[in-house]
Formats: C-alpha cells, structure tokens, sequence
C-alpha cells in the first residue's frame, strides 16, 4: 500500500472469510477512490471494475489477496518495471488461469494523487514499453473493444514505435 492508502478495518477479517468458504488463488474487494481536492469519491467493484470491458479484479495493492502460491507461480513482480508492475503482475496471474472470489465491500480506500510516482511520465513510458514488448501476445489477441487497459498499451506501443523510428 503507498502511504496514503488504507485498508478498511475489517479487509483482512472478510479476505478470510472468503478464502475459507471459496479456497480461492485471489480474492478481489471493492476500492473507494477519494479525491481530496473535490472532497468526492467513488467506488470501484472487484466484480467488473471497467464496465464496458471483461476485466475482472482490481489489481491495486490492498484491493485484492493472492496466495503465496499464485504469487510464486507468476513469477513474482518483475523488478525492471517502476510503474503498472500490478497491471504486469495481472497479465501474468490471468494466464495461469486462477480460482477467485470476491468480497463484495470495500476492503480498500484509495486517495487518489495528482503528484505521486505514477504520475512520472519516464516511469510511465519505460515502463509501459517493457510491458509492450514482454506481453506483446497479449495485446495481439485482445480485441480492440476488450480491455480499456489493451487499448492504452497498444496506443502507446504506437507512439513508442512512432519516436523509435522518427
């Protein structure tokens, strides 16, 4: 968790209950996303967090629970990225094809920052690169309607050849 994100008082207690009754791989919660600046929020399901798209889960750390084993069996996070290595980590634990539930309540309050690390624009370049080219598979089968998150990257992937070669 970064250090203005916190857990709900009772996350760990209902990440438990849910792993007992289901004996899951990963767990997803909701997440309440908080704007400071507009004293407004918003919540985010782990069932369908993009709407419009098939994703399922919301990879932001606290938001979800993974086993040991999963997380192992994933490879770990990759340590070369600085920015989306949750995303990256997602690519990876969606391929292994994994048990889940969810816990339907926030488990997850998340301040959203207009001047935190993610906000870096190298980070996200690099970073989103590195995940262009490793997961290139991945973004050749997903439809362009499929993934909000696939569709970004492959944008980017365009502007990023576009430098390349200019």
């Amino acid at each position: 968790l970064d250090s203005d994100d916190s857990l709900t008082n009772d996350a760990l207690e209902n990440y438990y209950k849910t792993i007992q009754e289901h004996c899951p791989d990963i767990v997803y919660g909701d997440m309440k996303v908080v704007n400071s600046k507009t004293n407004s929020f918003f919540i985010k399901t782990g069932r369908k967090p993009y709407k419009e798209y098939s994703d399922v889960g919301v990879y932001i750390p606290g938001a979800f629970c993974i086993t040991k084993n999963l997380f192992f069996a994933a490879g770990c996070y990759d340590e070369k990225i600085s920015f989306s290595e949750n995303t990256e980590l997602k690519f990876r634990i969606e391929s292994l094809k994994p048990k889940f539930a969810f816990v339907d309540m926030v488990v997850l309050v998340y301040e959203s920052s207009t001047d935190g690390g993610s906000k870096n624009l190298k980070n996200k370049i690099l970073s989103n690169a590195y995940i262009i080219n490793k997961h290139h598979n991945y973004f050749k089968k997903k439809s362009a309607t499929s993934s909000l998150l696939s569709t970004n990257h492959r944008s980017l992937a365009c502007k990023i050849r576009r430098m390349e070669v200019g």
